[in-house]
């Protein structure tokens, strides 16, 4: 009897010492339900430092208080789910965004006893709104993307979209017409390709200084196309 009773208050100071030190929020709560066996509230039983510190909720304060007295605008929602944990001993996991606190947490809840529930809780709000940036930066270049293929289609002249090599990612309708083909038939080719050499090296010699210089070229040509010889102002 007291190799068990050493053992057992062996295992106490672990769970205490754990459940204290732990870098995850836990509070343990019991639920309360009414003659219906419907879930109406729960009491606060205990909590650790952590969940202190995130929640902004003291021990000494809530301990023995009510969910609904110590937060009045909580919703049944969750005094049914928590309350679906303690009564079937089954556990969720769950993320939840905290009006309350304008905080995302990532909850697991489980039952150590019957008519029990604890809540481990970690703050996962820079993961989340970090996420939403993400996916906000996402949307804007989709966005982005489809005002330049709108621009790039309709601007009412010919546009040729290129790689510092002189390969074509895009000619747009125009373009493509000039050549007596379709857009597709143009992406990545070079210049080279579609171009004799010597206006191919002229073409690229422009496209260079383009970058290069960082500015606005503007150039007068008389080009030779498959059909016929037409005068072009470019910009590059």
């Amino acid at each position: 009897r007291k190799k068990i009773e050493k053992e057992l208050t062996k295992s106490e100071e672990k769970y205490h010492s754990l459940f204290k030190n732990i870098n995850v929020g836990v509070a343990l709560h019991e639920i309360i339900v009414n003659k219906d066996g419907k879930p109406i509230d729960f009491v606060f039983l205990d909590l650790n430092p952590t969940y202190e510190k995130l929640t902004t909720l003291k021990k000494d304060d809530i301990v023995g208080k009510r969910g609904l007295e110590v937060i009045p605008n909580l919703e049944q929602k969750w005094i049914d789910l928590y309350g679906e944990v303690a009564l079937t001993r089954k556990p969720i996991s769950i993320t939840d965004h905290s009006d309350f606190l304008d905080k995302y947490w990532d909850v697991k809840a489980y039952s150590p006893n019957k008519n029990q529930f604890a809540v481990a809780i970690t703050d996962i709000t820079e993961k989340v709104k970090a996420d939403q940036e993400i996916i906000k930066t996402k949307e804007e270049a989709q966005e982005s993307e489809e005002k330049f293929r709108l621009l790039h289609e309709n601007a009412g002249l010919g546009i040729g979209y290129y790689e510092p090599d002189g390969t074509i990612i895009s000619f747009n309708s125009i373009a493509a017409n000039d050549m007596n083909g379709q857009p597709e038939d143009f992406k990545g080719k070079s210049i080279f390709d579609i171009f004799p050499k010597e206006s191919a090296d002229f073409y690229f010699e422009r496209i260079q200084k383009s970058i290069k210089d960082n500015e606005i070229q503007t150039y007068e040509d008389s080009v030779q196309l498959p059909s016929q010889i037409k005068w072009f102002l470019s910009t590059y």
